[in-house]
């Protein structure tokens, strides 16, 4: 399987749903993304492969509406914001029916990662039994999830389509070459000993090292042009 010519040319290709190569590709992006974020929040696996779903099905309805030869070049944001509410309007509907918990109340017990270290005067209102205060109080508290939730989705985005494209790319090189680039470029160990376990040169090892990385930069820039490297952990 390749990468389509560009990202324009899959956001196109998706219009058509019997394109399973197309989808393939979306959703080999897409669903680790899905999944690791919705876990990350708290939910359960299943809730996690539930959302992916849902979310999937959604973006089939809104890739028939793209006309024309310039697809629209929001659609990575319109794609991440409804990976976020769909997490979050999980989260709420599990707090409908489960007795004794609100909304609030959930909120706080699975995304404590998106609390504030320090309690600001709404949440103190809220705290206190002030009026309106729980809605305020749910409000700062979506406000800064929603951020995190964000930050995530991106996290996890940049690194999906870094291993999708490393898988493409591993295909291309030796395997001597691959591993040289994977062993310090990856892994951070030092040129001078994987040069000597692989019996190639420093020199060697370094010219290997970026002829992958050049590769790798070509087939990400074809999927995504902003890309970016996501850092080493996760928000």
């Amino acid at each position: 399987m390749e990468f389509p010519d560009t990202r324009a040319t899959l956001l196109l290709r998706l219009r058509d749903p019997r394109d399973a190569e197309a989808w393939s590709t979306f959703e080999s992006l897409y669903a680790g993304v899905i999944t690791a974020v919705a876990r990350r929040r708290g939910l359960q696996a299943a809730d996690a492969e539930d959302i992916a779903q849902d979310v999937f099905t959604r973006i089939a309805g809104y890739a028939q509406k793209i006309r024309g030869t310039h697809p629209d070049a929001q659609f990575r944001t319109f794609v991440h914001r409804l990976i976020r509410q769909s997490i979050i309007d999980r989260h709420r509907r599990e707090a409908r029916h489960s007795p004794g918990i609100t909304e609030t109340d959930d909120w706080e017990a699975r995304s404590v990662d998106c609390k504030t270290r320090s309690v600001d005067s709404e949440t103190r209102n809220a705290r206190s039994g002030t009026r309106n205060a729980p809605l305020r109080h749910r409000e700062t508290l979506d406000s800064i999830c929603i951020q995190q939730i964000d930050d995530s989705i991106d996290w996890h985005y940049r690194r999906e389509t870094f291993r999708w494209a490393a898988k493409l790319v591993q295909r291309e090189f030796r395997a001597q070459s691959w591993n040289a680039f994977a062993e310090t470029a990856l892994k951070g160990r030092d040129p001078a000993a994987v040069a000597k376990e692989l019996n190639m040169s420093v020199g060697a090892i370094y010219i290997a090292r970026s002829r992958v990385l050049q590769r790798l930069r070509e087939r990400v820039q074809q999927i995504d042009p902003d890309f970016s490297p996501p850092e080493e952990s996760s928000p």
